[in-house]
């Protein structure tokens, strides 16, 4: 097999679990390759500080942060901004020369659009890391029926030279998308050792919700979920801790921030989360529960996994792919909220199975740690420069 000598992140995510998976994908990565990130030059404070000193980083010219699509009043002096953005990132490329061009969060947007015919055209071999195929309940756009979102993700796939996902059901939702089967591959997503560490008191009566407030995710069942594991375990309390994300919709975020601020079991933090209090979060919490209707996989696992917290989440997606029923944690159908809260009331109130689940996790940081997430993605680039 032809072997990558030097590997580009392009358009990499910098922000929450986009930018953290990116950047120790790449920490790992110039561990073994030489490894160059391309970024917009107004991006400068979170995402890189995760980078290690091996990344070579490298920046284009955007003129402010924020869409590139054009307005209708400004339609010309929008197009041309973006032809200059592209140009820009042409010639850094140029520049830089790598064997292997990686997308590590592919989603659609025009500059995406536009740039991987002109790769495919400079003869780059293209790898794109697909997190979510499908689009999540809430996330969708709609036109006549069609997800364009979703179609413009499939699009994207037909052009790469490989497909990254994160589990067997993931690649179900990918093939039902479009998306060739000969090319997708499978590479777990790792652990997200980079957090700090927590140092704060268990609270054994405390549950964790966390992450962005978002449609597919339950939120708006946390309340009757909590009063159906309060009839059995009164002194329970709750930590919801997370922004309320943009693709939500405004009336559904309103409704569900008041909902949970009235419930009578529940502490909400709404709004940007640091690393330091995500750390208190998960190791002063009991369990973390992810009562989602729909997913692919979750960031969130990534962070219990890393304070070894016990899980309890929804058979939906690869979450049973990752969280192993009385192993790795709990695992309830996601169209029943009592089967949730017996769930979570039996890690509330069960000290061997808490503790059992607690030991196991401690080995799941070496099976998904990001040595081995680096090996398996080398593999893809060499199948992709045959």
């Amino acid at each position: 097999m032809n072997k990558p000598t030097r590997v580009l992140l392009l358009g990499v995510g910098v922000d929450a679990g986009a930018g953290q998976y990116s950047a120790q994908l790449a920490n790992s990565l110039a561990t073994r390759i030489n490894t160059h990130v391309l970024l917009p030059d107004y991006d400068d404070t979170e995402f890189q500080a995760l980078l290690s000193s091996e990344v070579k980083i490298h920046t284009f010219d955007m003129p402010a942060q924020g869409s590139t699509i054009p307005s209708r009043d400004d339609f010309l002096s929008g197009m041309i901004d973006r032809m200059g953005i592209l140009a820009s990132v042409i010639r850094q490329i140029q520049y830089i020369d790598p064997t292997v061009v990686h997308i590590p969060f592919y989603t659609t947007g025009p500059l995406r659009s536009y740039l991987l015919p002109i790769l495919k055209a400079m003869r780059l071999q293209i790898v794109g890391t697909v997190h979510d195929p499908q689009s999540h309940t809430g996330q969708e756009s709609m036109l006549f029926g069609t997800d364009l979102n979703e179609k413009g993700r499939a699009l994207g796939g037909l052009l790469m030279d490989r497909t990254i996902v994160h589990g067997p059901e993931t690649k179900k939702q990918a093939l039902a998308a479009g998306y060739r089967e000969g090319r997708l591959r499978i590479v777990p997503h790792g652990v997200y050792t980079h957090f700090p560490e927590g140092g704060a008191e268990p609270e054994l009566n405390q549950l964790l919700f966390f992450g962005h407030i978002r449609e597919n995710k339950g939120y708006d069942r946390i309340p009757e979920l909590l009063d159906l594991v309060a009839e059995r375990h009164p002194d329970v309390s709750a930590v919801v801790a997370g922004d309320l994300s943009d693709s939500a919709d405004e009336a559904w975020g309103k409704r569900i921030i008041q909902r949970l601020q009235d419930h009578d079991h529940i502490e909400l933090d709404q709004g940007y989360i640091s690393m330091e209090q995500t750390a208190k979060y998960f190791t002063e919490s009991t369990a973390v529960v992810l009562p989602y209707y729909d997913a692919t996989t979750s960031g969130v696992l990534r962070v219990a996994y890393r304070y070894s917290t016990p899980v309890v989440a929804t058979d939906v997606g690869d979450m049973g792919y990752y969280v192993k029923h009385d192993d790795t944690g709990l695992v309830a159908d996601s169209n029943a909220v009592e089967e949730i809260a017996d769930k979570t009331v039996r890690i509330l109130q069960d000290p061997e199975c808490r503790e059992q689940l607690m030991v196991n996790l401690e080995s799941v940081n070496e099976r998904y740690s990001w040595e081995n997430i680096a090996e398996k993605t080398i593999e893809v680039y060499q199948e992709a420069l045959l």
